[in-house]
């Protein structure tokens, strides 16, 4: 069971990840520092997606969904197109 509630979650439906993310952190009360602790990643990726400009990896998802105890499906609704989209936008930053 979730700790935030489902009316909560469902008002991040049809939202961006970066926002999702954001949210997620301040409902919890957490800075981004605590995230990347939990997460064992650097500040600055959590930083980099919640404005957008980075994606975390499949594995990094689990973790998030771990962190906030959500449904196994949050992040399911992201359609196939954003889902492309991300992964081209991380591979433009890589180069």
């Amino acid at each position: 069971m979730s700790k935030f509630s489902t009316e909560k979650l469902e008002e991040l439906k049809g939202y961006p990840l970066s926002y999702r993310l954001q949210k997620l952190r301040w409902w919890s009360g957490f800075t981004q520092e605590d995230v990347a602790n939990h997460l064992h990643c650097g500040q600055g990726s959590v930083s980099s997606w919640e404005q957008g400009k980075r994606y975390p990896n499949g594995r990094t998802l689990e973790k998030i969904i771990d962190l906030y105890d959500l449904p196994g499906d949050f992040f399911l609704d992201l359609d196939i197109k954003r889902l492309k989209l991300m992964r081209k936008k991380r591979e433009e930053l890589d180069e």
